[in-house]
């Protein structure tokens, strides 16, 4: 209609190609994320080692996702990458040369993933318009003494 106005620059649409290319990545991840579940419930002794490489696979895409959207510098993403790579060589190295067969998780590998999903949620949150500052400046009220 003539009289409607156009939307803001904000709200344009994404243009075709990479509308496509993000519905693409999405049934891309979709389908690997089917596969690791469909195989971790077929082979339940592969479990153990499926499960922590989903959630580094998870955990690494977040962070190449920040990487592309420029929320975070590429030294940042190539840090969380070197890390999970170092692990899971290392992981490697310890199951075909050891006779080691159960990587337990530790407190501090804990404690580091954790850190690393609160960072990413922040910078997601910031990015969607969240005052970091002002939904901090709470926090002391929740914690006693």
């Amino acid at each position: 209609m003539p009289n409607e106005p156009e939307p803001p620059a904000s709200t344009a649409a994404v243009p075709a190609d990479s509308a496509k290319r993000t519905g693409a990545a999405r049934l891309n991840l979709r389908r690997l994320i089917r596969f690791c579940q469909t195989n971790r419930s077929r082979t339940p002794a592969r479990a153990p080692i499926l499960t922590p490489l989903q959630d580094k696979l998870l955990l690494s895409a977040c962070y190449l996702a920040l990487g592309v959207a420029h929320a975070l510098p590429w030294w940042m993403v190539a840090l969380v990458f070197g890390r999970d790579i170092f692990i899971l060589a290392m992981a490697a190295y310890g199951y075909l040369f050891t006779t080691l067969r159960e990587f337990p998780p530790s407190v501090w590998g804990k404690l580091s993933t954790f850190v690393q999903i609160f960072a990413a949620m922040v910078l997601v949150a910031e990015r969607a318009g969240l005052d970091i500052d002002e939904a901090t400046s709470h926090l002391h009220d929740l914690v006693p003494g």
